[in-house]
């Protein structure tokens, strides 16, 4: 299963850290939370598996709380092994949960973005960096913008089949080894860093 560090997520995303712990923590699941329910102190099925996003909304309903209340829900959030948790629009953090997230050693980020902006980013990243995917033997050439994957024992011509096609102006995706990721409905093939570009001819070299 893909998994993808908090460390990424903060370096792809631009996160500002208020709290990191030292050891490593990876992301196996592309869900996110608002933990509205929560903070008003609701913890059935809690799914704190997730990341926690922070919004106005949830920044605001935590000004209202009284001094207990506070401390209670939020330390019993930070209590959970949540994976981080992200405070939206550049709000003020209240400094219960910064203690709380000292206290619990967990995550605690807040980023510029609206919670809106903030969701579909997280999303799009965590979907490309999770998503199932296969590497194949073949190569995998784009044809008036649709993929065709050539596939085949050594030594049939895949390549140079793809070569034709590349000097008739169509252009290549891949060769030797095809990396094919799932997301949502489509599959998007991509080559290993190593070999991008590149085109293997027997013979040629």
């Amino acid at each position: 299963m893909n998994s993808v560090t908090i460390r990424e997520i903060i370096e792809g995303l631009n996160l500002e850290v208020l709290h990191l712990p030292e050891k490593e923590i990876r992301i196996h699941n592309d869900e996110l939370i608002r933990p509205g329910l929560q903070l008003a102190g609701y913890f059935d099925m809690f799914a704190y598996e997730r990341i926690q996003i922070f919004g106005k909304t949830e920044s605001n309903y935590i000004e209202t709380l009284d001094p207990n209340s506070k401390i209670n829900r939020i330390d019993k959030i930070f209590s959970y092994p949540i994976p981080a948790a992200i405070v939206c629009s550049n709000m003020n953090i209240d400094s219960v949960m910064v203690y709380c997230a000292k206290k619990h050693d967990r995550p605690l980020l807040r980023t510029k973005d609206s919670t809106t902006k903030l969701i579909s980013r997280l999303d799009n990243f965590l979907e490309a960096k999770l998503a199932p995917e296969i590497t194949v033997h073949g190569v995998m050439v784009e044809v008036y913008g649709i993929g065709i994957l050539l596939t085949g024992k050594s030594g049939i011509g895949k390549s140079e089949t793809a070569l034709e096609l590349v000097k008739r102006g169509h252009r290549l995706v891949s060769d030797d080894a095809v990396i094919i990721k799932l997301k949502g409905n489509t599959l998007e093939c991509t080559s290993p860093e190593i070999t991008r570009h590149l085109l293997e001819i027997r013979g040629v070299g």
